[in-house]
């Protein structure tokens, strides 16, 4: 169980933990000489049950607030150390606001230096305590005076200590392995060492990690969990990590920066949930410049309200998040927001999404949405994402934002009677219901609005329809067109019962050329005598003639004719009647339709297109029988 300090500067937080482990966690020289911690220290011991607990030594100055902030990111419980004979101080109360924007929901409260003062005051401070933390995370927790010096009350909290670590709540595994780096160093003889508190997941020696934002691929080895070589660390653990990777150096590697096999993508952009201080004394103006700090990230960011233009202390709202450089985020996380200068903390919250929401989506529509979250069941959260998408959602994007694997996504989306498309994409059965409305709406409208069309080519319509993916909209067109609904000739999709319309000129010119046409059944003039017939440009008749075709009252069996639809038969029919030994030969049609040599040529590789017959040498064999 890792538990973290917190508190005043030069409260005793730093004594506190070497007298309960006998380590030093003031590593630093400057640290020594100045008798404050600067850096995080990290020490362990066993409890009187021999459970290894392990204390993250935040500091305390103002100055060092980051630094305290990526201690306290992923422990079990907190420490909230308090001097009796300073009392609460004004770092006492930002440490234990930013606990509980952390989410820190179990801790002691240690009374230090008690040796240096009488019964009385001990009491008082007591009371200025339970008074100060009252309705906080901490009220009706432990309260232990202590010295360090004398050792009084180190028995108890260590009993205490015992009794919470015996209690503690494992820590869910399922979730993609995540570790925010909080140091990293070079060990002699080992190499590049990141620590930092597992936040979900496992991770084994000899496992391939991301290291991100910088999406290196990077070996996981010679892992040490809590002080102890081991195989695999899971969520709560403290642990450090041998890194190995191609040309990978120290400073690829920086504070905040995640271990994971979450391979989402790092964002500049995030939807919140934010509270502001109780302890401010102003409102907090929508788009203000802030500092952003989330597990051991610190970035700069400015934050939108949404669907306000200030928020009151105490007071919560949806928020975007416009971070300045990239990091990584995923739902749930916490993170707090300090002031321009970083001298105060503003406020905190979680992450709803970690990625920017659809441009299109106004203002009230991102909060209605956001609004279905509840923020306490990941699942359902997911499910509610699912279910408010109307045009799905790709899993490897809900892996992302909700840090699970595809596996058991899939798993969950079974469960909840969610619809999976290729185990890539998810939507609900009421969304895919009514996509397969819209697309017959939009056909339907697409008739209408083209009556000359005998349908839409199939890459426009995935064109109309853009908000939904390329794979959905196949696997709804091919759906519906094993049910009949659509049906597609070629490239083109259309509803069965529509029918092209011909214009009135398009009318005209056909009642004008089918008596030419019936005349010459099989021979009818090329376009260019055609058109002259009709006094036009053939470029022009060729349009109109290829509209008409779309209705089958003309076919185009050659580049330059256009024929009545009974000469298809009688070309078809004169394909047997040529045949000599299943062989058709050039001069045997052309004998057999008197056509001319040229044209019998065009007519039967007609044939071969369509797959009747297949040329041999200079010879036709028929291989689907009329």
């Amino acid at each position: 169980m890792i538990f973290a300090t917190a508190g005043h500067v030069d409260h005793g937080k730093t004594s506190l933990i070497k007298a309960l482990t006998g380590v030093d966690t003031d590593r630093l020289a400057e640290e020594k000489k100045r008798g404050l911690t600067i850096e995080l220290g990290f020490a362990y011991s066993e409890s009187i049950s021999d459970i290894t607990i392990g204390f993250v030594d935040v500091p305390g100055h103002s100055r060092f607030i980051s630094n305290m902030l990526a201690g306290v990111s992923s422990i079990d419980a907190a420490l909230l150390v308090i001097a009796c004979d300073d009392g609460v101080m004004p770092q006492t109360i930002e440490h234990l606001r930013i606990l509980e924007f952390m989410g820190i929901t179990e801790g002691i409260i240690v009374l230090t230096k008690v040796d240096r003062c009488e019964a009385d005051d001990i009491r008082k401070t007591e009371n200025q305590v339970r008074e100060q933390i009252d309705n906080t995370f901490l009220q009706g927790c432990p309260l232990i005076p202590v010295s360090s010096n004398t050792g009084q009350g180190l028995n108890e909290l260590k009993k205490i200590l015992d009794d919470l670590a015996k209690k503690k709540k494992i820590r869910d595994n399922v979730g993609l392995f995540r570790l925010s780096v909080d140091r990293r160093f070079l060990l002699q003889g080992t190499g590049i060492v990141a620590t930092g508190t597992v936040s979900s997941g496992s991770v084994k020696d000899g496992d391939e990690i991301w290291l991100m934002p910088s999406q290196k691929r990077v070996k996981a080895r010679s892992l040490r969990v809590n002080a102890k070589s081991k195989k695999i660390a899971g969520a709560g653990d403290r642990c450090a990590i041998n890194l190995v990777g191609s040309d990978l150096k120290l400073e690829d590697i920086g504070r905040g920066n995640w271990l994971t096999t979450n391979p989402g993508k790092p964002t500049r952009e995030a939807s919140s949930v934010l509270k502001i201080s109780e302890e401010e004394k102003r409102n907090f103006k929508n788009l203000s410049s802030v500092h952003f700090y989330s597990a051991a990230n610190h970035v700069l960011a400015r934050i939108a309200l949404l669907d306000f233009s200030n928020l009151p202390p105490g007071a919560s709202c949806f928020a975007k998040i416009i971070l300045e450089s990239e990091i990584n985020l995923c739902y749930g996380d916490h993170f707090l927001i300090r002031d321009q200068s970083a001298t105060r903390t503003v406020g905190g919250g979680r992450i709803v999404y970690p990625y920017p929401l659809s441009a299109g989506r106004k203002t009230r529509h991102q909060t209605s949405l956001l609004s279905k979250f509840d923020m306490t069941d990941r699942k359902k959260d997911i499910v509610t994402h699912v279910q408010e998408s109307p045009a799905g959602l790709r899993i490897e994007e809900l892996s992302a934002v909700y840090n699970l694997s595809n596996q058991n996504l899939m798993v969950l989306t079974k469960e909840a009677g969610l619809f999976c498309i290729n185990e890539a994409e998810v939507i609900s059965v009421p969304n895919l219901k009514n996509l397969k409305d819209l697309v017959i709406q939009t056909l339907k409208k697409w008739h209408q609005e083209n009556k000359g069309e005998s349908g839409v080519p199939e890459s426009k319509l995935i064109a109309i329809l853009s908000d939904y993916s390329t794979d959905l909209l196949r696997f709804v067109f091919s759906g519906l067109i094993d049910q009949a609904i659509i049906i597609r000739n070629g490239n083109t999709l259309s509803i069965p019962e529509h029918n092209i319309q011909l214009t009135p000129m398009e009318e005209k010119t056909l009642k004008q050329i089918s008596p030419i046409l019936a005349n010459n059944l099989l021979k009818p003039p090329v376009l260019h005598d055609l058109a002259n017939h009709q006094r036009t440009k053939p470029q022009d008749l060729e349009r109109i003639l290829n509209q008409i075709a779309k209705t089958g009252r003309l076919i185009r069996l050659t580049k330059n004719r256009f024929f009545l639809p009974e000469a298809l038969p009688a070309f078809r029919e004169a394909l047997f009647k040529s045949t000599d030994n299943n062989q058709i030969s050039v001069q045997g049609y052309r004998d057999q339709t008197g056509i001319g040599r040229n044209l019998s040529i065009e007519i039967l590789e007609y044939f071969d297109r369509k797959g009747i017959t297949r040329r041999v040498g200079d010879k036709r064999q028929i291989i689907q029988p009329g």
